[in-house]
């Protein structure tokens, strides 16, 4: 936060970050501005709306069995993580740069195409944090 005054509002998301495990997703410090969409989509009054989102933007790929479902959706969140980057997302995924272009275009062809620079991009990675902390 800016300033002193606005401390109340910190310390605020970072208890609702702690309240609500789904959120902290990774061992030790958590940044409440991190995840500052999810806290905002997860909360009670728009949980409808959230799990709405995602079922719109992942469809397809949430029937798929679980192994498939689950290696698609990691190799999707960590692209998106990564900024897009193929290199960084291989390298992450401990994956040939081969193997991630044949899950990347598997997935695609499941979300009806690459969403890369799209408007959609937007949604779809919200979709893609909001599905981990929905459970």
């Amino acid at each position: 936060m800016p300033s002193l005054q606005d401390a109340a509002l910190s310390l605020g998301a970072a208890l609702t970050c702690l309240r609500r495990p789904t959120l902290a997703f990774r061992a030790g410090v958590v940044d409440a501005t991190e995840l500052g969409a999810e806290r905002l989509l997860l909360d009670d009054e728009l949980r409808t709306p959230a799990e709405r989102l995602v079922r719109e933007q992942l469809g397809l790929l949430l029937t798929l069995r679980h192994e498939e479902r689950e290696l698609l959706l990691t190799t999707l969140e960590t692209y998106f993580e990564s900024g897009f980057n193929k290199t960084r997302t291989a390298t992450e995924l401990h994956l040939q740069r081969q193997s991630l272009y044949a899950r990347l275009q598997r997935a695609f062809d499941l979300l009806g195409g690459d969403p890369t620079g799209t408007p959609r991009a937007l949604a779809l990675h919200l979709a893609l944090r909001l599905h981990r902390r929905l459970g």
